[in-house]
């Protein structure tokens, strides 16, 4: 079983901003949690973790499973003057500081599936969920980061088989994700570049799953200056900024 979370752990490998590092035990989310945080006026940016979630939250209404101890469920929570920092390039900057956090950590090859997804070796291991509220006339933004570090025995989900990262120490996971998030979240022609390096989708066939219910196929052939994912779709060039897209099993 990996380590205890611990604050002072985490501390050690944070060099932004940050006034406070807030763990749990057992919590429904600590997403709901964030927004709760940021509604009630407590300083920020801020780092929220626990050791288990017993509601914890995907996007699109997806569930990610939490068990005890055996992954890094966490939320950075902060403010923005305006909605420019919105929840596509955030969750851009979070798949990217995942990944190289993962990568330096484990020695693996980790890859970003648009929009949110953390790959290795072809599988799920972890996944984004960014989200907002408005108070005191600024944006909150909660970045939602859950990773499958020893966790096995997943639940079954319908085109999506989960892996994990294996033993990896979960406090410097953690430190270092936040640290790179504000690194690249401020620095978005390097952060792109990275996201480009580790694309996953790059060339495959896709099923978009559009928002009013229709799905169409299409190849995918990038990622645009803002984080959008770029597809081809009956010869022409299209570019997806919400919704789902899987790959084409064939």
């Amino acid at each position: 079983m990996t380590k205890s979370l611990d604050s002072k752990k985490i501390k050690k490998h944070i060099f932004a901003d940050v006034t406070g590092v807030c763990i749990f035990d057992t919590i429904d989310s600590t997403n709901s949690y964030g927004k709760e945080y940021l509604l009630c006026g407590k300083p920020s940016p801020a780092l929220i973790l626990a050791e288990e979630q017993t509601n914890g939250r995907g996007r699109c209404g997806k569930s990610f499973y939490s068990p005890q101890s055996t992954g890094l469920y966490m939320s950075i929570v902060y403010t923005a003057d305006n909605y420019s920092e919105d929840a596509l390039s955030a969750t851009v900057s979070a798949g990217v500081a995942s990944a190289l956090a993962i990568e330096e950590l484990s020695g693996k090859d980790v890859q970003i599936k648009w929009v949110n997804d953390i790959y290795i070796d072809g599988k799920k291991a972890g996944g984004i969920l960014c989200e907002s509220v408005f108070t005191d006339g600024k944006m909150g933004i909660i970045v939602g980061i859950g990773i499958n570090i020893s966790t096995d025995n997943f639940p079954v989900f319908e085109n999506n088989v989960p892996t994990s990262t294996g033993e990896i120490d979960r406090n410097a996971l953690a430190g270092k994700i936040y640290d790179l998030f504000f690194k690249f979240n401020s620095d978005t022609g390097t952060c792109l570049e990275e996201y480009r390096k580790r694309f996953y989708l790059l060339n495959k066939e896709i099923i978009i799953y559009r928002a009013d219910g229709t799905e169409d196929i299409a190849t995918a052939r990038g990622i645009d200056d803002n984080g959008g994912l770029i597809v081809e779709l009956d010869g022409k060039r299209e570019i997806i900024r919400t919704g789902e897209v899987t790959v084409r099993e064939k």
